[in-house]
Parts: C-alpha cells; structure tokens; sequence
C-alpha cells in the first residue's frame, strides 16, 4: 500500500517537474519571441514598414521679382527605402489648427527620421506658409494641403495631401504618421500629469497678457497648448515658435517613458486611438512598444532638431487670389539636410 501510494507521488512529482519544464521553456521562448519582434533593430524591417507617400520630382518654382532664383541642382533621387540603414524610417507629425473634427489646417508640420538600430532621432520643423506646388492647386502654402485634400475627399484624403507634399518637399518616402488637434494634444498632456519645461527666458503669452518666467515651469494640457502656439512674442517669431514644439514634444516623450508611466501607456494610447477626431495615426500597439525600447536607451544628443532651410518672399496665392507672405524652401540645403540627417 506504501509503496504504491510513494509510486504514485513520484508520478504526480515528476508531472510537476515536467510541467514546470514546459512553462520555463515557453517563458524563455515568449522572451526570445518578444525581444526579436519588439527589439527597435528588428522590429521595423524595410519589407514590414509601409510606405504612405513616395516622392514625385519637384519642379522649380516660377520667378518672381522678390524670390530667389529656384535651387533645384542638389535634390535628391526619390527612394523607397533607406541605403545605410534599413530599419530606418520617417513620420511626419501633424497638429491641425482645430479643437473638433472640422475642416483644418496644419498649424504644427514636423519631419521625424527615426532610426532604431542607431538610437537617434533627426526632426525637421517645416513653416506652415512653406510654398510648395500642389496639384490641382498650385504654388501655395504647405498648411493649405490639409484642407484642400479634406474639401475634395474627407479626412483621410487631407492626410493624404499633406503627406504628399511633405514628401515631394524632401524627396523621401514617408512611413508613418501621427495627427491631433487641440483637444487631443491637451488631453494626452493631462493624462501624463503635464510636464515640467525648462523656459531659458520669460514668455509672454500674447493671448492672455500673461508672463511665464524663467526657468522650469510645470505645464498642464492647456498651457502646454498656448506654449507651442504662441509666436508673436518671440524675438524668432514662428522659428522660436518651432523650437519650443521641438522642446515640448523631446519633454512629453521622456514623461511617457518615465517607468511609472510606462504601465499607464497602452491604456493612454488606446482611450486615443478609439476616438481618431483625438489621434489618427497608422502606428500600431507593437510599433510603439518598440519605440518604447528604443528611447528608453537613447541620450539627449540622439535627439536634434532643425528648422527647414529657405527665405521670406511674397507672392500671389492660387487659393486666396492675392499676394501673400511665403517661406521658399531652399533646395540645395534642404538637399545637403537630408543627406546629412536622413541617411
């Protein structure tokens, strides 16, 4: 009877063994599994990255008697992937001038070369009134390309457009996208507990005759919007106005990936994405988890911002059929940009 009943515990002791085998060894696999699907080098794969938008060539823009004559020598050969670096890839991050889903134009254009294998981030800030030619349209500013997409097809014909044009400015592909307007950007700010920004000199936020002063100042969603909208106040005007978005989105990316946020982030992202007139963006869970891993890593000098190279100018607006104040690109540096940043 003893020697039965010890038989039957070595029995049931060995199928906890065994079990306890198979677990490890399914652990040690969803580890492997996880770290080669979500490690940034593998994840975002050339053949597994979308391309949205691929650069049509330029063609320069008419003279008139205030331009520059069109630099158009040095652009770079369209191409559908990257030829140093293939996980590499772009985003393009637009915040529309709008707190509902109305027709709108992009007050906030930003280029963003990301690359995972090196750990580095390359964002460009591109003027709204960058004159670039739209077809249909014209020469005319870049913020127009929104709303004329949405006016001829809906939304995700404006998102369309203004891929387009910002890829036809750059001469590259893009992959990905992230879109909001105000009510979205506020509430992601909130939901992150705002974010504290370091002000080198007193603001004043023209809107409320208020003054911000200097040094860290802790902003909340509705702050954090008057940050990166005020302009006239700035010595730079719209360019100051740039650095501020550049410096206000590097602080939100370090908050979402405090450790005592990283819990909070699918559930964040998710509430987003379930309503698009908040956030619209092709970036899937997986995609950000990724990224996730990658900035966790990253050192302030891996993250650089630039201004798009031009001059001012006017000229006459298809659109509004009168003369209006331009940013016009300057080519050959926007040329020399890309090769420098991009590849």
């Amino acid at each position: 009877m003893k020697q039965t009943r010890l038989h039957s515990n070595l029995k049931k002791r060995k199928r906890l063994l065994w079990t306890l085998g198979l677990l490890v060894v399914a652990a040690l696999i969803a580890i492997v599994w996880t770290y080669r699907a979500l490690d940034p080098g593998r994840h975002f794969q050339a053949g597994d990255v979308p391309v949205l938008a691929r650069p049509a060539v330029q063609t320069p823009a008419p003279q008139t008697p205030a331009a520059k004559p069109p630099q158009t020598a040095s652009l770079p050969q369209p191409s559908d992937t990257n030829t140093v670096t293939p996980s590499a890839f772009n985003v393009l991050l637009l915040g529309l001038d709008s707190a509902e889903a109305t027709i709108s134009r992009t007050d906030v254009i930003m280029l963003a070369h990301v690359d995972p294998a090196k750990r580095t981030v390359h964002i460009v800030s591109i003027p709204r009134d960058t004159r670039v030619n739209l077809p249909g349209v014209g020469w005319t500013k870049i913020n127009h390309a929104h709303v004329v997409g949405e006016l001829n097809g809906g939304e995700a014909e404006g998102t369309r457009m203004a891929l387009q044009a910002v890829s036809n400015l750059f001469q590259v592909p893009i992959h990905y996208y992230v879109k909001t307007n105000f009510t979205g950007f506020q509430n992601l700010i909130d939901q992150v507990g705002g974010l504290d920004v370091h002000l080198e000199d007193p603001l004043i936020l023209t809107d409320q005759r208020r003054t911000i002063p200097a040094g860290t100042q802790h902003f909340d969603g509705d702050l954090a919007l008057r940050f990166v909208r005020e302009r006239y106040s700035l010595p730079n005007g719209d360019f100051g106005r740039q650095e501020h978005q550049a410096v206000l989105l590097k602080a939100l990316v370090q908050k979402l990936l405090q450790p005592d946020q990283l819990n909070y982030l699918p559930e964040r992202l998710l509430s987003l994405h379930q309503n698009q007139n908040l956030l619209d963006t092709n970036i899937q869970d997986s995609d950000l988890l990724s990224l996730a891993w990658m900035f966790k890593d990253m050192i302030d000098n891996s993250f650089t911002h630039r201004s798009l190279p031009g001059h001012n100018f006017t000229a006459q607006d298809p659109l509004l059929q009168q003369e209006l104040y331009y940013w016009n690109p300057d080519m050959d540096a926007i040329a020399q940009l890309v090769a420098e940043d991009f590849n």
